[in-house]
């Protein structure tokens, strides 16, 4: 019965925002969203979140509660009681983070994926695929340490999957799929896909409970498109 908003921007150069708002349809009503602040982290949490720097970035207030940054051209999900921004971009940089709104606590967390499983760990996620069979799917994946950095990409969730396609990293449009499992915390690359269609960014795409539509959407040289794809 309610509609969450996440971020934006007014325009090139203007405002970029990091606000939530929720509507209640029920109320026909705006409200803003104000999650709780959590303890400021500590240098030594940045050291774990920045392992190869020298110096870690200084702990700001813009840090403290692990909001994601202001941004527009994002992703914004929900799975259960949780909702996941994924991306993005500024005026200055483009994003690859994910942060998790928990609706029960109203706070703010940013996730940090496993970035190289080591085989153990690939083989005891992999049984736990073939216990929950999530998707069929799963029978052709392989672990990545992240997508590229991108915005205007797509998002979807597929039971524990949030499946990302498309996107611009700044120099390419892209098509590639990824999923990231919002349970175990890696992201997975298919293989063995049939077919393919052209990169874009600033689609349109939606879910069934069996397939993925992407929907029209432009590439790096302006071209735009009206076809529909599924997956």
């Amino acid at each position: 019965d309610s509609l969450f908003f996440f971020g934006g921007y007014t325009r090139k150069g203007g405002t970029y925002f990091n606000d939530l708002f929720q509507y209640k349809v029920q109320e026909n009503q705006w409200y803003e969203i104000r999650p709780i602040v959590a303890p400021p982290e500590t240098m030594e949490r940045r050291r774990q979140m920045y392992p190869d720097a020298e110096e870690p970035p200084a702990v700001t207030a813009k840090t403290e509660g692990n909001f994601p940054e202001a941004r527009t051209d994002h992703t914004f999900v929900r799975y259960k009681n949780r909702f996941y921004v994924y991306g993005g971009r500024d005026e200055v940089q483009i994003f690859k983070d994910i942060h998790e709104y928990q609706i029960l606590t109203n706070t703010w967390r940013q996730i940090f994926h496993h970035s190289n499983p080591r085989s153990d760990e690939v083989h005891r996620i992999m049984l736990s695929y073939e216990e929950e069979s999530p998707t069929a799917m799963l029978d052709h994946v392989a672990f990545v340490s992240e997508p590229n950095i991108r915005f205007g990409h797509t998002a979807i969730v597929h039971k524990s999957l949030m499946y990302v396609f498309g996107g611009w990293d700044g120099t390419e449009t892209l098509n590639h799929l990824n999923a990231f499992d919002l349970k175990k915390n890696v992201w997975l690359q298919f293989s063995g896909m049939k077919g393919s269609i052209k990169g874009r960014y600033r689609h349109s795409a939606c879910a069934t409970q069996s397939s993925m539509y992407i929907f029209g959407g432009i590439d790096q040289n302006q071209e735009r498109f009206n076809d529909i794809n599924q997956f």
